[in-house]
């Protein structure tokens, strides 16, 4: 995958994330457990995955400056891609490695879905999504949406009326007070 980034340089990329790539990005992932129970994550953690998913996949770019991969650590990694990228190439680099890293933190995507009304809607269930799938007035984002990546605008939700009785899928959106 070759990515053009905003400076007018590009960044090339193997296609395929290997069982080894993944447990090399998770290394780095540590929760910490309090003895309360509580958890937390330091506030780098997706920067610095996203940093090990670019230096694991990166094969080539054109900066003249040595691939992140030649650094002999995880830290001469990072310094390598902090100083030769601008925050809009990084931007860039992140949007194109984000399915990546979000495999390698185990982000799963919401189902979203866009209306024939236009209106977005996130399912808050495996069955609504079901549900959606079934009907012709809803379409899963990306499928033939001219806005994808935009955030849906309603969430289904476990308050909403029982339509498992419902035979034949509504044309209408309506609410109910």
């Amino acid at each position: 995958m070759k990515v053009a980034l905003p400076s007018g340089h590009t960044a090339e990329f193997r296609d395929v994330m290997m069982r080894g790539d993944i447990r090399a990005c998770k290394r780095g992932i540590t929760i910490v457990t309090s003895p309360d129970g509580s958890r937390s994550i330091e506030g780098s953690f997706l920067d610095d995955l996203t940093g090990r998913v670019v230096t694991r996949m990166m094969t080539a770019w054109d900066f003249g400056d040595p691939l992140p991969s030649a650094g002999a650590t995880e830290d001469r990694q990072q310094a390598i891609l902090d100083a030769v990228l601008s925050d809009k190439d990084w931007k860039a680099i992140s949007a194109a490695v984000g399915p990546w890293v979000e495999e390698c933190a185990g982000i799963e995507k919401p189902d979203v879905f866009t209306h024939v009304s236009g209106v977005k809607v996130q399912a808050a269930s495996a069955a609504d999504a079901a549900l959606m799938d079934e009907s012709p007035d809803f379409e899963r984002e990306g499928d033939a949406d001219p806005k994808t990546g935009s955030a849906p605008s309603a969430i289904t939700s476990s308050a909403s009326p029982d339509h498992s009785g419902l035979t034949e899928p509504s044309s209408t959106l309506s609410t109910s007070s």
